[in-house]
């Protein structure tokens, strides 16, 4: 299984959500990350390295630039055969919008935080009744 999950402002959003799934899901063996901003894609790099590190996780990440349109985004997920779950935290509205347009398989994440006060915290210092992961599984549905 592979997760997917965007980068588009800001890194610490991305490495929430990532961090939540595999605190309440388990570690994915392999990572694709969707970023519009290179710049930002270091900082989250190192932070998912060191967290699976930390717990003596093996990891495979693979980055993908993408532009915020909708043929940018079919090409990725066309590719993909393997079973994904997709992260539409980090996402912007129009990624989510182009997601929703075709894709017909696979599962679709959030981290869902209920008080935005938390949201400038790293995921294990929130309260944990304030956030949890969202998850719908489109096999169910087609």
């Amino acid at each position: 299984m592979i997760y997917i999950a965007f980068l588009t402002r800001d890194p610490l959003t991305t490495f929430n959500s990532i961090y939540a799934y595999t605190k309440t899901r388990g570690f994915p063996k392999k990572i694709l990350i969707l970023y519009t901003d290179e710049s930002l894609l270091n900082k989250l790099l190192s932070s998912l390295k060191l967290l699976f590190e930390i717990y003596g996780k093996d990891i495979s990440i693979s980055t993908r630039k993408i532009e915020n349109d909708f043929s940018d985004i079919k090409e990725v997920f066309e590719g993909i055969k393997e079973e994904f779950i997709v992260d539409i935290t980090g996402a912007r509205k129009s990624q989510i919008i182009a997601l929703m347009s075709f894709l017909r398989r696979g599962k679709i994440s959030y981290l869902k935080l209920e008080d935005m006060k938390y949201a400038h915290l790293p995921f294990m210092m929130r309260p944990m009744p304030v956030q949890r992961i969202m998850e719908v599984n489109l096999d169910e549905y087609n």
